[in-house]
């Protein structure tokens, strides 16, 4: 029999297990052997993976693939730690942050920041979380994934890659009267702006080849919506069906007060008002992100029927799929967010879509967005929002022309 009610009040134990094998590092960039693993989950210590010293230098050979293995450190070896937390609180900024990755060059008395990446782990806490709906929160629960994430500089340009496995476990609540509180601590959630700032296009069929492009920060205001809205009137003059929602601001004698979600066939309700406009929310738990007051009721119930009928492939397939924007305030949605997880991984049409570079701590779907291989990303500026249009469009083009071929 379940147990609804633990998950909401009770604090559970946590483990978290990571284990690297290798770094691998592009022989352009220069690094010592004597490389470390900085591993950042929320707001707790950072957790620290040295090589063993046994562990031998830099591997320079050939694998089995033919592919050159220069450069590859290897560490085989691990960390641990235990924390205790309320599970919805958890899931809620898991959801939200991602595993912050630093590989540190530890050779001198000041370690040197080499490259860093982002792990998502909310789909292992989804599955937790999953568990402790049907098993409830007494009985323990563990999920995990093993693979190789990228590493990127300072200036987002690859330059190597890390293979690990992480496994994050819940331990009950059975346990929780036997750990003091000494070091544990509840995250923090950032509270940042609305930062409109990278256009993504999304290619559905797998079989195809993939592609990958990393995108840089942008300012703020740089008209990407409008940049959106006229791709879309070019796709449909062509021939092609658009569905799906833009995000627009709201504006009251020249000050912006809040943000609506627009759907492409003109329906509109609000996303978000700032706190003098919204008014009362009714006992609801409020969300906010700075001054805004998300709404996020009005929010589902206008962007998430139209998840429905993505998988609805018009006549020859020529169809794009306009998500503007997965955004912090979206993202308070978990409905919102396995939707928008299981359209990335239908088949059935293409995807328009924005994503943001946060100002705080990165969102975890949104860097799940943006390292997937099948998607391709512009970064949009005010110098070359007008000439990237083009770009877009026949990137569009080429997906609708591969999407009708399957």
């Amino acid at each position: 029999m379940s147990e609804p009610l633990d998950s909401d009040i009770l604090e559970t134990l946590f483990s978290f297990e990571l284990l690297v094998e290798y770094i691998r590092v592009e022989k352009e960039s220069k690094v010592s052997d004597e490389l470390a693993l900085g591993v950042r989950l929320l707001d707790f210590p950072t957790l620290l993976v040295h090589r063993h010293q046994r562990s031998g230098g830099v591997i320079a050979q050939r694998g089995h693939d033919g592919n050159d293995q220069r450069g590859k450190h290897a560490f085989n070896r691990g960390k641990s730690c235990f924390f205790k937390m309320n599970l919805n609180s958890l899931h809620a900024n898991l959801s939200s942050t991602p595993l912050y990755v630093m590989v540190l060059d530890v050779k001198e008395e000041i370690p040197k920041l080499v490259g860093t990446s982002l792990i998502s782990l909310a789909r292992a806490m989804d599955r937790i979380s999953q568990d402790v709906k049907e098993h409830g929160v007494s009985r323990p629960s563990s999920h995990g994934e093993r693979g190789v994430v990228g590493v990127c500089d300072l200036t987002g340009k690859t330059i190597g890659s890390i293979s690990l496995s992480y496994k994050l476990l819940s331990l009950g609540a059975s346990l929780q009267p036997c750990i003091t509180n000494t070091g544990l601590k509840s995250p923090s959630v950032h509270e940042g702006e609305h930062v409109h700032q990278s256009i993504a296009v999304k290619n559905i069929p797998a079989s195809l080849p993939h592609d990958r492009v990393n995108a840089c920060p942008t300012t703020p205001g740089v008209g990407k919506t409008t940049l959106v809205q006229k791709a879309c009137e070019a796709l449909v003059s062509s021939g092609a069906a658009a569905e799906g929602f833009y995000t627009e601001e709201v504006r009251e004698g020249g000050r912006r007060v809040g943000f609506d979600v627009v759907t492409v066939t003109g329906e509109r309700g609000h996303l978000s008002r700032i706190r003098d406009v919204a008014g009362s929310s009714h006992g609801r738990r409020e969300h906010t992100v700075g001054q805004y007051v998300v709404d996020l009721p009005s929010f589902e119930n206008l962007a998430l029927p139209l998840f429905r009928n993505v998988g609805i492939a018009e006549r020859g397939g020529r169809k794009v799929f306009v998500i503007d924007e997965i955004g912090k305030m979206e993202l308070f949605s978990q409905s919102f967010v396995r939707a928008v997880r299981q359209t990335l991984d239908s088949s059935s049409c293409s995807i328009l879509g924005t994503i943001p570079i946060s100002k705080g701590k990165p969102l975890a779907l949104v860097e799940e967005v943006r390292s997937r291989r099948d998607v391709k990303v512009f970064t949009v500026s005010k110098e070359n929002r007008n000439a990237i249009l083009q770009d877009i469009l026949a990137e569009l083009e080429n997906c609708l022309k591969h999407s009708t071929e399957y």
